[in-house]
């Protein structure tokens, strides 16, 4: 029985014997009837076959994968058409596809038109759909059959052009039918340097040219991509500006395949051979692929026959190879350079792909935490407060190093103190200087009765101490306390966020919530503690008191050094300017030799003049100790005590605040799980199509 093998293995009956033939898939894809005689009870395909099959059925699931992978900037192995203005590209795309594109002067690809070529057995109509889109899913997709696709691809590139002469958005064509190659193929604007809207008027411009040159560019440069480069047969091609760009991105010509259109219109007479062999001196070379002369006739039957008849007929066609012309070559040229790309970089793509869906899975784990039940809610306060609550306490205790240092609230609050014990001590004058002698003269002299063991608690000793100890205490305290304020509420607000961790994005209004909390508690503590200093700096002011023997012997040893004990010299080393010694012994003695009443006043300053000298270090010792002391106590240890249960109080007001989540961070998770469901997908069939490619 003689049966025909048909494109896709179908048996029909045929008459007509041709034993032992042997075919190549092209042929078993032409449309031209190929009979052969078949025993259906021992039916098999050959090896050959079955590797192109199982070639096809990888190309078809990197077809299916590059739709979910746009916008991803991973590359798959493609087809891209690149040539200058009217040089056949898109009359070349019809050959291969069989769709029909927009025809007219001027720039009419005016974007880039990515078309994929798939196969369904189960189909008997072919269809086209247009969309703006890779997946197809958008509300401007189009669906129509074969031969009815050209206004819906020009509505496409009008709206993606929006007005202007070229536009680099891409517009997506699908085509589905029952038989053919597999592969994804782009056709690009074709590089002019005339606009379409200005070409009525004949105005040039350098913009477009350049637009269209870095479009290209652009394009090739995309590792993965075979370049077809069209070259019309009447030009030099070989001084191809898109030639020239094509073979920037690929020097050694691995990717580029010459594809030189309208042979058709070429004279009886020339030289149009030596430039398909390249052999004149400045021709360039393509030695990965060279050059193929097409006639852009598709490669159905009445298109074959007219092209071969071409080539076997005209006078500078005739003599070139067989393997140097025909669309039948080129298709199987396109499919044999796209399956040795694809064997070489697959493994990359499916690896590369893999690492960007861990990336985009792990993405979405650090996403903010949805909270639907009243239990999360109640959790996730818990664990940020309680957090926050151990942190703020272990920074209080300097056990904690790693943040930055304003984090730091131990050394930035001794800072604090060390610079209150500065200022005041800075701002309180030196009593035993001149400058205070006549004031304290002055104060002295409106006062009578007054004896040196009872300085420290007479009127003008008080009256000197409050006049100028109080100012200074009283707003160095209150600067220390903002101080400290301002870092913990730094602080503190800084680690609520943390504790929140992405929540915190989500859940502005909580997190504004939980720091204007925390800050509340702060500001109670800072009163509190502002109350308490004030209180220090009354009593201090109100009673001057010491139990420090400092004063007592420092007072002793002043006056045995005054009166001429030569035991006191050393003892008073450093204790007194020593200007101030020789003047206050001077004066002291003449008060007990009782030379003049003057004396006994002038001896009584420089009594006063000491002990305030001496009260002064004994008071600022004491202050810089409970004051700093006191602040730390307030602002850093009983606020970290009520830090967690006062807010803990408020919960019910806080989970309040817990909504749903904003619509920017809903649009970005449903964005990152949508994308990995794409790349999921798209790695399932990569994976598929690598190890099908490794079994064969």
């Amino acid at each position: 029985m003689t049966t025909l093998l048909s494109p896709r293995g179908r048996l029909t009956p045929r008459s007509t014997r041709r034993p032992n033939k042997r075919f190549t898939r092209m042929e078993l894809l032409s449309p031209r009837k190929l009979s052969v005689d078949l025993d259906l009870e021992k039916v098999a395909p050959a090896p050959s076959l079955m590797r192109e099959a199982e070639t096809d059925k990888t190309l078809s699931l990197i077809e299916s994968a590059r739709g979910l992978l746009v916008g991803c900037n991973i590359n798959l192995p493609g087809i891209v058409v690149v040539g200058s203005q009217n040089a056949g590209k898109s009359a070349l795309l019809e050959a291969l596809s069989g769709i029909r594109f927009p025809r007219g002067d001027g720039l009419v690809t005016r974007c880039p038109i990515t078309v994929f070529l798939e196969v369904d057995e189960t189909i008997s109509q072919p269809m086209v759909t247009v969309a703006s889109d890779p997946e197809f899913t958008s509300d401007d997709r189009v669906d129509v059959k074969l031969g009815d696709e050209r206004p819906a691809i020009d509505a496409a590139m009008n709206a993606a052009a929006n007005g202007q002469d070229f536009s680099d958005t891409v517009v997506y064509v699908r085509v589905v039918r029952s038989a053919g190659p597999t592969f994804c193929i782009t056709d690009l604007p074709g590089i002019t340097s005339i606009s379409s809207a200005a070409s009525a008027r004949g105005d040039r411009s350098g913009d477009i040219e350049a637009q269209t040159i870095a479009l290209t560019r652009r394009w090739c440069e995309s590792p993965g991509v075979i370049i077809v480069c069209v070259l019309q047969a009447l030009d030099d091609f070989h001084n191809s500006q898109a030639l020239r760009v094509a073979l920037e991105a690929d020097p050694m010509g691995s990717r580029t395949l010459g594809v030189v259109t309208k042979v058709d219109l070429l004279p009886t007479t020339g030289e149009f051979a030596s430039k398909m062999n390249a052999e004149r001196p400045t021709d360039i070379k393509l030695p990965g692929h060279g050059l193929l002369a097409v006639c852009g006739k598709p490669p159905s039957s009445s298109g074959a026959l007219a092209e071969r008849s071409l080539f076997a007929t005209h006078p500078q066609l005739a003599c070139l190879r067989p393997d140097q012309w025909g669309m039948e070559t080129l298709a199987q040229r396109l499919v044999a350079i796209q399956r040795r790309i694809v064997s070489q970089d697959l493994s990359r793509v499916t690896d590369e792909v893999g690492h960007h869906f861990e990336d985009v899975r792990r993405s979405i784990c650090e996403m903010p935490p949805r909270t639907v039940s009243n239990e999360q809610k109640q959790r996730l306060l818990s664990q940020a407060i309680g957090a926050s609550s151990i942190e703020f306490y272990e920074l209080c205790m300097a056990m904690d190093t790693c943040y930055t240092r304003e984090m730091h609230v131990a050394a930035r609050t001794q800072e604090k103190c060390e610079a209150f014990s500065a200022q005041v001590e800075a701002r309180v004058p030196d009593f035993l200087s001149d400058e205070l002698r006549d004031e304290i003269a002055d104060q002295l002299g409106e006062s009578t009765g007054v004896y040196l063991n009872n300085f420290i608690h007479g009127n003008v000793f008080r009256r000197l101490v409050k006049q100028h100890f109080e100012r200074p205490l009283a707003e160095e305290s209150e600067a220390l306390v903002t101080g400290v304020v301002e870092i913990v509420k730094h602080v503190l607000k800084a680690i609520l966020h943390k504790s929140l961790g992405s929540a915190a994005i989500s859940h502005e209004r909580l997190a504004d919530k939980l720091t204007a909390s925390a800050h509340s508690l702060v500001d109670e503590e800072m009163k509190a503690a502002l109350r308490a200093t004030a209180e220090i700096v009354c009593a201090e002011m109100r009673s001057p008191f010491t139990q420090d023997a400092l004063y007592g012997t420092t007072m002793a040893i002043f006056e045995r050094f005054v009166f001429g004990d030569a035991s006191s010299s050393a003892e008073s080393n450093g204790l007194f300017p020593a200007s101030f010694l020789e003047a206050a012994s001077v004066d002291c003695k003449a008060d007990r030799a009782d030379v003049h009443p003057a004396a006994t006043n002038a001896a009584n300053v420089r009594k006063l003049q000491t002990s305030l000298h001496i009260y002064k270090q004994i008071l600022l010792r004491r202050t810089s100790d409970m004051i700093p002391m006191l602040v730390r106590e307030r602002l850093l240890f009983s606020l970290q005590d009520r830090l967690a249960p006062d807010m803990l109080l408020d919960h019910s007001l806080l989970a309040a605040h817990l909504y749903e989540e904003p619509q920017h961070v809903t649009d970005s998770r449903v964005e990152a799980e949508r994308l990995e469901q794409k790349l999921k997908l798209a790695l399932e069939k990569l994976t598929l199509a690598r190890d099908s490619l490794k079994a064969h």
